[in-house]
């Protein structure tokens, strides 16, 4: 997490682990769960978090995912499990049949790997070989249960919904469903046993399928309650009636299968009791016992699912009264018993209520509540039971009153959490800065009613890495009230650095993974007391997505920032390179029009000197010729008519060099301008051509810039020169004109020769020269050739006055 690095805190790699703090007095234990969003893990973490508040003990609960999951994000999470390390726990309560519902026995066992004498485990759901374990024994009342279909309602074509391959728990129930079906006489199927994950889709799926095969069934009995609500509403999606179709059996007992129509029959687990004692196992592990495997008894909880019709309140049949439970509340119910008797229906039912607020409070199961006056019923005579009929149903009322108002001030409860949430979720959407992003988190952590927090974050991008910075404690002095620092370093293992008062570790606390995608980005540690445990879920996600995206914005900042310096470097040495590109493009056009200037007076020089020198001297020795070939007597005839011939060679000598000096010096250019001088350039070039040139020059034609006419006049005699000696042609044209469309002048040399060979038309020296002539002369040269001849334009543009 490279950004974390660069905004989140400063670079101190090297810097020494704050100074360890007092020793802790109270001993810590870790609780591995997959997640808190399933009553079956909630019920268990209540259950540890009433045992250990009641022994002083510290708790952190490590909320993870299914081992060897699918999803990327959940197996990122799991570095939860690799925290609570021996020197920081004293104990670790692994809930195998939730992280572990995926995995075999052999896989299972890789968990408890570092188990010793030292650092004792105890599993939770599954009987690990020498782990100390508490399970649930679930055969005599899932028998029952079953029987009950078998019997009670004629259930002969029995679909399971069983649990995943290789899960010990779940293979024991379904073990116990096929060999009752088979002392029953009922025949197994195998179309229709399909294995589900325990999760509610899962059941829904298995629904659809056994569906999809066609073969009939009556009765559906699934291994727990979740995958039992799915099937439920599936079966209703595909207008099954449930019970009077077919009957749906769950296991578990979760108050969400009480809430449904109709209510689900089940298997009430005792997971309270399961949590309270793998706390007990754990202490006694820790005062050095041996390992221990606790068995707790399932119980079968009739309802309406499989058929049954509504009752007022259960008997003893039903529902037994709690062992731990009777022996608190005998003296409630003597209580009870004596009012009945007295007939006191008012002070039963004050008691009772008062009872029930109290339960409700303490978060007792209501259902035991039907256990107390099936109780009372059986200290009763018959006579008794029967006069006080109406006030135990009175008594039933109210307790399905009391256990409505319950999951009503639940439900409500639960949606002011989640309405928190939300609002939170969009207070933290809203800001990418670090500073604002803590401050809102600081205010949702005091809506929710959490009393403290930390947010952890890694330093590198490692699944866990080995150190980690404290970025945020709630409230504000709880990073320490010596030092106030919130940006600690210390090793990820600690869990909080040693500047945080040790008192942390006497308190029950969630640890709630950070991760992004599949990105490991930290943890939050926050205190337990939620009424609904699904709610630091959901903060934890909305938190990691607030921190990843405030982890992305300071790179984006990060980034934009060296750019911004990056930019300015590169402008910098732009501007410098183009003020150094500027004095070198003047220092060129400097030389360049030094050469042109050198050049014409070359050329200027080369041809007055031919004009005024050679032809002078050629004419001289002419006119010597001349005299000696008068001086020669009649006799020397021939010698004379040699002399006579080299008369004539040296005045077409001296018409040559005319001609060539006329071309290195435009005659009448200077005082007649350029068209004047093409029209010499013509004339002359007709002299020695055997074909007809053609010149046409408009009246208008002038170009006032000397330099740049000479330019355009060399460009003519170029393409001119090329004309006559290499392309072969019969006519030649030369055009000087004004366009029609606009004020541009044209200087045009046309052929009807053979073109230019295809290397000499696009790289040619003469072109080259030609390209040039017209860039300093800021006119465009165009060159068309093909078999047919070569066309040559040099667009003039005009030049405004002002303009350079």
């Amino acid at each position: 997490m490279s950004g974390f690095k660069s905004r989140f805190v400063a670079d101190r790699v090297n810097q020494p682990d704050i100074a360890t703090a007092e020793e802790p007095t109270k001993r810590l234990i870790g609780v591995y769960v997959a997640n808190l969003e399933d009553a079956y893990q909630i019920a268990i973490w209540r259950g540890i978090e009433l045992e250990s508040r009641k022994r002083g003990l510290g708790v952190v609960c490590f909320v993870g995912a299914h081992l060897r999951s699918p999803v990327p994000a959940e197996t990122s999470a799991n570095f939860a499990f690799k925290l609570a390390t021996a020197n920081e726990f004293d104990g670790v309560i692994v809930v195998s049949a939730a992280i572990a519902a995926a995995l075999n026995e052999s896989d299972l066992h890789s968990i408890f790997s570092r188990s010793t004498d030292d650092f004792p485990h105890v599993s939770v759901g599954v009987n690990v070989e020498g782990i100390a374990s508490v399970t649930v024994d679930g055969t005599a009342a899932l028998s029952e249960v079953v029987q009950h279909l078998i019997r009670v309602h004629d259930r002969d074509r029995i679909a399971i919904i069983a649990g995943p391959k290789g899960h010990a728990e779940a293979e024991q129930r379904f073990a116990t469903v096929k060999s009752l079906m088979r002392k029953s006489g009922i025949r197994y199927d195998p179309a229709l046993c399909v294995n589900g994950t325990f999760v509610q889709e899962s059941g829904a799926q298995a629904i659809r399928e056994i569906i999809a095969s066609g073969v009939k069934f009556n009765a559906a009995v699934c291994m727990n309650d979740r995958m039992a609500i799915g099937a439920l509403e599936e079966l209703r999606r595909n207008r099954i009636r449930v019970p009077e179709d077919v009957s749906v059996v769950g296991f578990d007992a979760i108050e969400e299968g009480q809430c449904l129509t109709p209510p689900l029959t089940t298997i009430r687990q005792p997971l309270t009791e399961v949590g309270e004692k793998a706390v007990e196992l754990l202490c006694r592990r820790l005062e050095g016992e041996a390992p221990q495997h606790m068995i707790l008894q399932c119980e079968p909880s009739i309802s309406e699912s499989c058929g049954c019709l509504p009752k007022p309140w259960p008997d003893n049949k039903d529902t037994t009264l709690h062992a731990e439970f009777a022996v608190q509340r005998k003296p409630l119910v003597d209580e009870f018993t004596a009012l009945v008797r007295r007939n006191d229906e008012e002070r039963v039912l004050e008691r009772l209520n008062q009872e029930l607020r109290t339960a409700s409070q303490e978060s007792i199961d209501v259902p035991y509540w039907h256990a107390l006056l099936a109780e009372v019923r059986e200290r009763l005579s018959e006579c008794e039971v029967l006069s006080g009929s109406g006030l135990f149903d009175r008594c039933a009322i109210l307790i399905s009153e009391v256990a409505a108002r319950r999951q009503a001030e639940r439900r409500v409860a639960a949606e002011h959490q989640f309405e928190i949430i939300r609002g939170i979720s969009a207070s933290l959407g809203a800001v990418f800065d670090i500073p604002g992003l803590l401050d809102r988190l600081r205010r949702g952590l005091v809506r929710l009613g959490i009393r403290e927090g930390y947010l952890c974050l890694f330093e590198n991008e490692s699944p866990v890495g080995e150190h980690a910075r404290l970025v945020f404690a709630h409230p504000a002095n709880a990073a320490g009230s010596s030092s106030h620092r919130k940006d600690q370093r210390f090793r990820t293992a600690k869990l909080l650095p040693a500047g945080v008062s040790r008192t942390w570790r006497s308190k029950q606390w969630l640890f709630e993974p950070l991760v992004f995608q599949d990105e490991t980005l930290g943890y939050l540690l926050l205190s337990s007391g939620l009424d609904d445990p699904v709610s630091y879920d959901s903060l934890r996600d909305q938190v990691a997505s607030a921190v990843k995206g405030s982890v992305l914005f300071s790179q984006v900042r990060d980034h934009e920032r060296s750019l911004e310096q990056e930019v300015a470097h590169r402008t910098e040495e732009l501007t410098r390179s183009n003020e150094e590109l500027i004095q070198e493009n003047q220092r060129r056009a400097l030389l360049e029009q030094e050469v042109v200037d050198i050049s014409n007076r070359t050329m200027e020089r080369i041809g007055q000197d031919l004009h005024d020198d050679l032809c002078q001297h050629l004419a001289g020795i002419a006119m010597l010729t001349s005299v000696a070939r008068q001086a020669l007597p009649e006799s020397d005839a021939a010698i004379a008519e040699s002399i006579r011939e080299v008369e004539g060679l040296l005045s077409a000598s001296i018409d040559r060099v005319k001609q060539i000096a006329r071309g290195l010096m435009p005659t009448g250019f200077e005082a007649h301008g350029l068209a004047a001088a093409v029209e010499s350039l013509v004339v002359n070039a007709r002299k020695s051509f055997p074909g007809t040139i053609e010149l046409r020059t408009a009246r208008d034609f002038a170009l006032g810039d000397t330099d740049r006419a000479l330019q355009i006049f060399r460009i003519v005699q170029e393409a001119l020169s090329n004309a006559l000696k290499h392309s072969k042609a019969q006519n030649i044209s030369v055009a000087l004109y004004r366009g029609d469309s606009t004020p541009d002048l044209f200087a045009e040399i046309a052929d009807s020769g053979r073109g230019m060979p295809a290397t000499i038309s696009t790289d040619g020296m003469g072109l080259r020269i030609m390209r040039y002539r017209a860039e300093k002369a800021g006119a465009e040269l165009r060159v068309d050739s093909s078999e047919r001849g070569t066309r040559i334009e040099c667009r003039i543009p005009v030049r405004r006055r002002g303009m350079r």
